[in-house]
């Protein structure tokens, strides 16, 4: 599905990079996941989220985005950071940042987790 966007990237950095796997970072903020040079994931993050500034809390966003299929708690040093919401049948996951009170980043496609247990 995500193969079939039809990207074409030219010689340098970007063709070496479509034609291997890893991830393709754009100064506009999406993350493109490729694997045998072809896309098969994205994440957005940073301005490309202000779509969802209004959401300014876990509530908000669970009613915006539905009920999880999973979450995990995301912790660092010990400290509760916020979540990480996973839509199997989307292949979505969605990380929440409860310090900030906002969507963090938005990952599509063949990440790990994407797909269920």
């Amino acid at each position: 599905m995500l193969g079939q966007l039809g990207l074409v990237f030219g010689e340098g950095v970007a063709g070496l990079t479509a034609r291997s796997d890893g991830f393709l970072y754009r100064l506009d903020e999406i993350r493109y996941k490729l694997r045998g040079g072809t896309v098969v994931g994205f994440a957005i993050y940073g301005w490309r989220l202000a779509h969802f500034r209004h959401l300014t809390s876990y509530e908000k966003f669970l009613t915006a985005f539905g009920s999880p299929d999973q979450t995990r708690k995301d912790t660092e040093g010990g400290k509760f950071m916020g979540y990480t919401a996973y839509y199997w049948g989307a292949r979505k996951q969605v990380q929440w940042d409860d310090w900030d009170r906002r969507i963090i980043l938005i990952n599509l496609g063949d990440f790990e987790g994407n797909t269920g247990p």
